[in-house]
């Protein structure tokens, strides 16, 4: 028993990592399966998220990161307002980045301050190459939901802000991402072993969920 405390102390940051990804991809399956479960799932994880962001901000910025590693384009969760798509790296978006500046300006004025002046000619290009990107997209005839949705990608340099004002911790960083890189590769390698076998009824149910909420792309080779 105390073997296994030690272990836990020490890996901690990985095994709690492994737990919030497993509910992460358990929540985005079951939601998959049924529609109607979706809005709970975000609720519980946008809650969760709300918590951990607002205890402490760096925390909520290892989350987002995480999320936009294992979640691909980000629709692994998401609910229908009228006739738009609403995902959930959309709402983590808006969340964090009102939470860190209101704690910004509220608590850490000074380092916000520090990383505006040792960084704002690099805020001001990258925001000037975003903003020529959709106003280009726009003249050239795109259809504007296209133009806002392929734009929508590269807001989430704004993360960059709050990453020079709130740094994660070397060992919270490098222990999580790691582990989120190596829980990515054992997936491909599982999903792999499935859908080179018979495995017929998990295929197919699999290849639904990874295909609609976008988490994977897989196509059958003929002849192989």
């Amino acid at each position: 028993m105390l073997i296994i405390l030690k272990l836990f102390q020490r890996y901690r940051i990985q095994l709690w990592t492994i737990v919030g990804l497993f509910g992460f991809e358990l929540l985005s399956f079951l939601s998959y399966q049924q529609p109607a479960i979706a809005p709970v799932s975000m609720g519980i994880i946008l809650v969760a998220f709300l918590v951990v962001s607002l205890k402490n901000t760096a925390w909520g910025l290892l989350v987002v990161l995480m999320e936009l590693f294992v979640g691909v384009q980000g629709y692994a969760l998401s609910f229908v307002v009228g006739e738009t798509v609403v995902p959930l790296r959309m709402c983590l978006f808006v969340f964090y980045i009102v939470i860190s500046s209101v704690t910004a300006f509220s608590q850490h004025r000074q380092m916000l301050v520090n990383a505006l002046r040792r960084y704002l000619f690099a805020y001001i290009g990258i925001g000037f190459i975003i903003f020529s990107g959709v106003v280009l997209g726009l003249l050239s005839g795109n259809p504007t939901d296209l133009v806002f949705f392929d734009g929508n990608g590269w807001l989430y340099w704004a993360y960059l802000l709050p990453a020079t004002v709130y740094a994660v911790p070397w060992r919270l960083l490098w222990g999580s991402m790691s582990t989120t890189a190596v829980w990515v590769a054992g997936k491909t390698v599982i999903l792999e072993y499935i859908f080179s076998h018979t495995f017929f009824d998990t295929q197919w149910v699999l290849y639904a969920w990874l295909r609609d909420a976008r988490l994977a792309e897989i196509t059958p080779i003929i002849g192989v």
